[in-house]
């Protein structure tokens, strides 16, 4: 208002002006402080200032002191923002996000958001069972260890390769994340049928990576077949013993086998449903005991046990004193025959007529062994005695003519 001296006066409009020295209130809902933010890094913010209006806003991405993004925050969507941090690859860093603001006096504001940029998915480790193909005949514990450092869930399946159906499966949420999980659940192999099966595991944490790893391993719980060929007696005539057998698994392609006799065990593999040979050599002759053991892939044994006496010396053989010989004036020719063997199987004693004709055969298994072939015509007879013993040797006396003449 102004007054003149004649006290002429005149008053103005009003006008109004406010005065500003709050900077802008800042409140930042995605990253959550200390959180984990995926590849995609979404960034949501409230900026707002009680008595002015927003010039503009922004924000940068620092890890450590090296700045990684920086942009404009748009006001025509929530002073929102997206940051794409797939080209920094599989990589997991602590970073801090700062929010800039300014009102459109000048006031400015910044707020800084800590944390953890994680970019890569779990890691899974097959320990038990492993990577590698392995075979089962009884229950185990599995060892299977998910680890993430946002790691929120789990699970595993166990099925059938077989029927395509699931045997077993188990999961795992974590309401907060953590670091690791044990799988140790029992694998019950038991109650599985033979055959493969697949383990499958997954592993996924909270800002969305995930692996999954599988495996196979066998359920085996039958034993080899084994069928022994050679040797097929208890007494063996060489010094040298073959071992031939066949081996029949239901699933291992070669199976590993070993022959323990005279204080020697040699290890060697044999094809599933094949003949398999193995020779001892340089025995004496005296009584081994033997055991022919298989097992397969998952370790199911089959064995069998016997023994053989090697006896590599042939029975002596001889015709005694009283063995008719030359030329008789009686009807009846006496043939005495005496073998030395510890292993005697059988004396024969052959009877032949003037032409070569064999008239008649008597066999024993004891020593001395006596015949009297009896009503004989006169004539020329030819006779001669074969021993053998359990090992397959044998022995032949020389032939003896003996002459009947009566008249």
């Amino acid at each position: 208002t102004c007054i003149d001296i004649t006290g002429n006066s005149n008053t103005s409009s009003t006008r109004q002006f406010i005065v500003d020295y709050s900077a802008p209130s800042i409140t930042v809902s995605s990253p959550v402080a200390n959180s984990s933010a995926g590849s995609v890094v979404y960034i949501y913010t409230e900026i707002t200032d009680s008595l002015t209006s927003i010039g503009q806003a922004s924000y940068t991405i620092y890890n450590g002191s090296n700045l990684l993004s920086s942009g404009s925050l748009n006001s025509s969507n929530n002073w929102d923002s997206v940051w794409n941090s797939s080209a920094y690859g599989e990589v997991e860093m602590n970073l801090t996000l700062v929010i800039t603001a300014n009102d459109t006096v000048g006031n400015l504001a910044t707020s800084n958001v800590s944390f953890y940029l994680d970019n890569v998915n779990p890691v899974i480790q097959l320990v038990r069972p492993p990577e590698l193909l392995t075979y089962y005949n009884s229950n185990f514990a599995l060892n299977v260890i998910v680890q993430d450092l946002s790691l929120n869930y789990t699970n595993y399946s166990v099925y059938s390769s077989g029927s395509g159906s699931v045997v077993q499966q188990n999961s795992s949420s974590y309401g907060s994340t953590t670091t690791s999980h044990t799988w140790t659940d029992l694998i019950n192999i038991s109650g599985f049928d033979d055959g493969y099966y697949n383990l499958t595991v997954f592993g996924g944490d909270s800002v969305g990576n995930s692996k999954t790893a599988s495996t196979l391993f066998i359920a085996d719980n039958t034993e080899p077949e084994l069928t022994l060929h050679s040797p097929s007696s208890l007494y063996g005539n060489s010094a040298n013993i073959l071992f031939n057998f066949t081996v029949v698994d239901n699933i291992s392609s070669v199976l590993v086998c070993n022959i323990t006799s005279g204080g020697i065990t040699p290890s060697f593999i044999c094809v599933n449903s094949s003949s398999c040979n193995y020779t001892f050599t340089g025995f004496s002759d005296v009584l081994y005991n033997y055991s022919v053991f298989c097992k397969d892939n998952a370790s199911n044994v089959v064995g069998y046990s016997s023994n053989i006496t090697i006896d590599t010396i042939s029975p002596i053989t001889e015709f005694s004193q009283s063995t008719s010989s030359g030329n008789l004036s009686q009807n009846n020719i006496g043939a005495n025959v005496s073998v030395i063997d510890t292993n005697l199987a059988t004396i024969n004693i052959y009877f032949y007529n003037s032409t070569g004709n064999l008239i008649n055969t008597s066999s024993s298994s004891a020593t001395p062994f006596f015949v009297n072939f009896t009503n004989l015509d006169d004539g020329l007879y030819y006779f001669n005695s074969t021993s053998s013993d359990l090992a397959g040797n044998s022995a032949n006396t020389t032939t003896r003519v003996v002459s009947i003449d009566t008249i």
